[in-house]
């Protein structure tokens, strides 16, 4: 595994390695037919690319989001509770105007049939 790795170019060996001459043997065919890793001309070393790309850095962001998401949640569940408490308002204000408005009604019609 390790050979066919090194020989594609997918693979990089520790400096304490270098006791296997294989290993740099197929390291260095890869790199001259820039193969894998050595298709850029100055790859980055593993170590380095974990460094600067840590596991937990889109943790962190999904994270705020989230919170993020939550905070707009609870805005959108006290704007309905608010917009629910309105709403109950108007209509007990509309049920009053349409019952002053049948009264008004009834009497018209009274005064009508007096005339």
């Amino acid at each position: 595994m390790e050979e066919q790795m090194l020989k594609r170019g997918f693979a990089w060996y520790s400096k304490f390695m270098t006791i296997y001459l294989n290993l740099v043997q197929w390291r260095e065919e890869a790199r001259a037919a820039c193969q894998g890793l050595w298709l850029s001309y100055n790859p980055k070393k593993p170590w380095v690319w974990k460094r600067d790309h840590p596991r937990n850095a889109g943790k962190q962001d999904i994270v705020e989001t989230d919170n993020e998401i939550c905070e707009a949640l609870s805005r959108m569940i006290e704007e309905e509770k608010n917009a629910e408490g309105k709403a109950r308002e108007w209509k007990r204000e509309l049920d009053g105007v349409v019952a002053e408005n049948c009264m008004l009604n009834g009497q018209l019609q009274k005064s009508n049939e007096a005339l």
